[in-house]
């Protein structure tokens, strides 16, 4: 479920791109038995055409998204975390 939506910004190369947090939540079997796993992500999307996606999206909306994990370059949140550059961006269930 997403949670934060920022304001869109341009890279010094022109490149626009936003960023979004991401709450996800589930139970997931461990060791035969049921566990609630529960985290946040922050999610990088770049280039105009995934930015026009997210411009349908709002808070509480359900996606799904693909891509790859890293860490950002320079973070501006305190604590480290990872970073989904998202290559697609779909949406599960509107708000």
């Amino acid at each position: 479920m997403l949670v934060e939506i920022e304001k869109p910004r341009y890279s010094p190369a022109g490149i626009p791109h936003q960023s979004l947090l991401l709450e996800h939540q589930s139970k997931q079997m461990e060791l035969d038995r049921p566990r609630l796993v529960k985290l946040s992500v922050r999610l990088s999307i770049k280039g105009k055409v995934l930015l026009r996606e997210v411009e349908k999206l709002k808070l509480g909306d359900k996606v799904q998204v693909e891509g790859f994990l890293s860490a950002p370059k320079f973070s501006k949140y305190r604590q480290p975390e990872l970073l989904l550059n998202v290559k697609v961006l779909g949406v599960l269930e509107i708000a």
